[in-house]
């Protein structure tokens, strides 16, 4: 590699990541930490870390296994926030097994989505080979890619680790809690809402099999005269997670019956994760008044 452009790569090797200090997490459904090479798809083989202060996506949180870990101060990070258009080009170029056409050059060099469009030239080339598309970053002098710019996912800040010996694991966090307590957290949070609505009567949460699945739900009846709501709380997973295998991400209020019907269907989310009842509070709220009021 000539000595200007090896250079030109020291100047992308930056440290912003640390913002978020070192330490990190990652999610997994096995209990342990490792790069899978044959994963299929558009991205490098690595290990997906998440700053330990980002909120992820329910996805994340539906895994069984939650590990919390450090990364050296030193890591050698490559930081797409930093990358000019030039720089995008010939990361591009160096990353390529083949030549760049005009249309992405342009794309990099003067469209509007410069990093997106880089990293699709790129990850295009190594569709199913996330091996190695791994090590073309590792041979530049990279250990890790960060990216707080939604270029490598559109909705997600996170440390793509290519070098899995630099990652030192601090604690694993088994979550197989089956969520009872949150349900009946979240099932005293409603029953106070609706005290002032009639008389309340709460079936505390129990194991239901509904449609072949398993869920953990209770219920809380409010009456005034022949006026009343119907409500089901449960434990809910992230769609095609199973019971015994991952922790339920929220917890659901559901509207099952009301007198007078009022047409729609209604109810609101705890999420477990956010640990916000404001959700709860206005649209069961808005439930109660519209059928007592």
């Amino acid at each position: 590699m000539p000595i200007t452009l090896q250079a030109s790569f020291k100047n992308l090797v930056i440290s912003k990541y640390t913002d978020w200090d070192n330490i990190w997490v990652h999610y997994t459904k096995e209990p342990y930490i490792k790069i899978n090479p044959q994963a299929m798809h558009r991205d490098p083989a690595g290990i997906y870390l998440f700053p330990n202060k980002f909120e992820t996506a329910p996805l994340w949180q539906s895994y069984p296994y939650k590990f919390i870990v450090e990364v050296p101060k030193n890591l050698k990070v490559l930081d797409f926030s930093l990358l000019s258009r030039e720089d995008m080009l010939e990361l591009a170029r160096n990353v390529c097994s083949k030549e760049i056409g005009e249309e992405y050059t342009n794309l990099i060099l003067k469209g509007d989505h410069f990093l997106s469009n880089g990293w699709e030239i790129m990850w295009m080339q190594y569709l199913g080979r996330s091996g190695e598309f791994n090590k073309k970053f590792r041979d530049l002098g990279y250990d890790a890619i960060f990216d707080d710019t939604r270029t490598i996912h559109s909705s997600e800040i996170q440390l793509l680790l290519l070098n899995p010996r630099k990652v030192k694991v601090i604690e694993m966090i088994k979550k197989t809690d089956s969520g009872y307590n949150d349900v009946l957290l979240v099932m005293d949070y409603v029953e106070e809402l609706c005290e002032n609505y009639g008389k309340v009567t709460v079936k505390k949460p129990k194991k239901k099999t509904k449609y072949g699945e398993e869920k953990l739900e209770g219920s809380i009846l409010v009456e005034q005269g022949d006026k009343y709501v119907d409500l089901g709380i449960a434990a809910e997973y992230y769609p095609g997670s199973k019971a015994k295998e991952a922790p339920p991400i929220a917890i659901h209020v559901t509207k099952k019956y009301s007198h007078p019907d009022i047409g729609m269907g209604a109810g609101a989310t705890f999420n477990r994760s956010k640990r916000s009842f404001s959700e709860i509070e206005k649209d069961i709220t808005w439930l109660l008044n519209k059928v007592f009021r």
